[in-house]
């Protein structure tokens, strides 16, 4: 074989090699391009997928941020709702008890005047029953002073004499309570001048 043979041999071996190269080259291009586009496939399936669940997410946040201002919404009526009906409550109590103290006070009145009342029945009565005993003892003084009339051992002037200082000595009492000289007289039965005298012998 002579030399141009063997190159034109080398040469179509060269452009056969050069050939495969360049299928290979396509083929590891087309790979990788199939490659990329299933990358860039997943990636815009999970792009679309993260977009989903913002989606989904700021819908819930809307739908919370709604809930949350109709609970905010109810909580500020259902207070509004307890203040009146705790304002309401208090006004109500403040008027049972303001009509509880003015009852009692009448109350209270009513049954101070009824004590008052049977405090001076009861002072009337005793006073009477005082002014009774008084009356009582006066008269059983008198009937024992009467009863020694008919005693035939007691003198008549000593008798007389006993009722002159009694009479003295009740004149005394009635004087140092502030009675008039002539209502002590007209009631001891002696003259205005002997209440006088008794009365000088007090101060002297």
């Amino acid at each position: 074989m002579s030399d141009m043979g063997i190159i034109a041999v080398i040469l179509t071996g060269f452009a056969l090699a050069e050939g495969l190269f360049f299928i290979y080259v396509i083929r590891i291009m087309n790979s990788s391009k199939r490659s990329r586009e299933e990358e860039f496939a997943i990636i815009d399936r999970e792009r679309q997928a993260l977009l989903e669940l913002q989606k989904t997410l700021m819908t819930e946040a809307q739908a919370a941020k709604t809930a949350a201002k109709d609970g905010v919404s109810r909580l500020q009526q259902i207070g509004l709702q307890t203040h009146a009906e705790w304002t309401d409550m208090t006004s109500r109590f403040d008027e049972v008890v303001s009509e509880i103290e003015v009852r009692s006070q009448a109350l209270v009145d009513d049954v101070f005047q009824a004590l008052n009342r049977k405090s001076l029945e009861c002072r009337k009565i005793i006073d009477q029953a005082e002014a009774s005993q008084a009356q009582l003892a006066d008269a059983i003084g008198a009937a024992s002073k009467v009863s020694r009339f008919f005693d035939s051992q007691v003198k008549i002037e000593d008798l007389m004499r006993e009722l002159q200082q009694d009479k003295y000595q009740e004149a005394r009492r009635l004087l140092a309570l502030g009675s008039d000289a002539q209502f002590i007289a007209k009631k001891l039965g002696i003259s205005v001048s002997e209440v006088s005298l008794v009365s000088h012998t007090m101060t002297a």
